[in-house]
């Protein structure tokens, strides 16, 4: 068999290993079925890959973060994984739409995530005349504004997400820490945090949005690092989102 020969079924290979159609996971546990290895920003603010729409319900919702603390570091331990979110945004869907676009070309979002090829487009929250249910750039500890701080949530005053988004600019202010890597490192440990919001209208869509960064991901991974819920109060689901897992 010549070398030319060989060198075109190993491409033919390689091709057919990307081609491969993913496999949907269930509605709730949102991934993009192009993605198999999971994308993750490190050392850096990435928006979330997928923007979660939902329909408003009759009652007010609760927005949950939840962050896996723990996880194995490859050589028989657990490593803290240190995750941040910032400039969460709830907004109606009609106006997320128009204003979900590329990031910059040549900034640090445009190709924050891990192994990702192709930038990850997000909203642009920041443009004038954008209306808001939710706007939290963490700027300041957010406990006095609804936001539960006693399962593992911590203000961190000195790192935060661009607070312009649009060119990728002004990292002031701060962020929220999800687990905060003290006491015994335990295995499938979680820390989490939530806000009420009551400012919705019944039947119309909306879009949550957020910035995320992970301080140590381990390769390959089979938990899902974060996950967002929205329930009403009465524990009714609405939308769910998980990022992490590799189970597909």
């Amino acid at each position: 068999m010549s070398r030319t020969y060989r060198l075109s079924i190993a491409v033919l290979l390689v091709l057919a290993t990307f081609s491969a159609p993913g496999v949907a996971r269930a509605q709730d546990e949102v991934i993009p079925p192009k993605t198999l290895v999971r994308k993750f920003p490190q050392g850096v603010f990435c928006a979330l890959p997928v923007s979660l729409t939902f329909t408003a319900p009759t009652d007010p919702v609760i927005i949950t973060f939840t962050a896996i603390e723990w996880v194995d570091d490859g050589a028989g331990g657990l490593a803290w994984t240190q995750q941040l979110i910032d400039n969460v945004t709830v907004s109606p869907t009609a106006q997320v739409t128009p204003n979900y676009l590329q990031p910059p070309a040549g900034s640090s979002a445009e190709f924050c995530y891990i192994g990702d090829p192709e930038p990850t487009p997000y909203f642009y929250f920041n443009r004038p005349g954008i209306e808001h249910n939710l706007l939290e750039l963490f700027d300041t500890d957010p406990s006095a504004r609804g936001w539960l701080m006693s399962s593992g949530a911590y203000f961190v005053g000195n790192r935060s997400a661009a607070r312009n988004v649009e060119d990728m600019t002004d990292p002031t202010g701060g962020s929220l820490g999800l687990g905060d890597g003290t006491g015994v490192p335990t295995a499938g440990h979680t820390a989490s945090t939530s806000i009420i919001l009551d400012s919705l209208n019944q039947g119309v869509s909306y879009d949550l949005g957020a910035w995320w960064d992970a301080g140590f991901v381990h390769f390959p991974h089979d938990v899902d690092y974060l996950t967002v819920t929205i329930t009403t109060l009465g524990g009714v689901p609405v939308a769910r989102r998980s990022w992490g897992s590799l189970k597909r």
